[in-house]
């Protein structure tokens, strides 16, 4: 039995849905603010840094996925001076 192309988008979007689900799920636990997959690290902002979280185990997926967490860099120079 073939699979329809509709079919196979759904499956793939719902796969996209879960595992971000669940790397928010794990940032909200762990107190970050922005936790991505490898997949999505390809090409990071110039202006974050990126730090491994390691490889989580994702509730309704079969291997492990690589995340990432991003911070925001601190701005240096006059634009992040406050007034005295």
């Amino acid at each position: 039995m073939a699979t329809s192309f509709a079919m196979q988008q759904i499956v793939f979007v719902g796969d996209i849905l879960n595992t971000a689900a669940r790397l928010e799920e794990y940032a909200k636990q762990t107190g970050r603010d922005l936790v991505i997959s490898g997949a999505l690290l390809s090409r990071p902002p110039p202006d974050v840094d990126v730090a491994s979280c390691g490889d989580l185990a994702i509730r309704g997926k079969a291997a492990h996925v690589a995340a990432f967490r991003l911070t925001a860099r601190r701005r240096r120079g006059p634009a992040a001076r406050t007034p005295s």
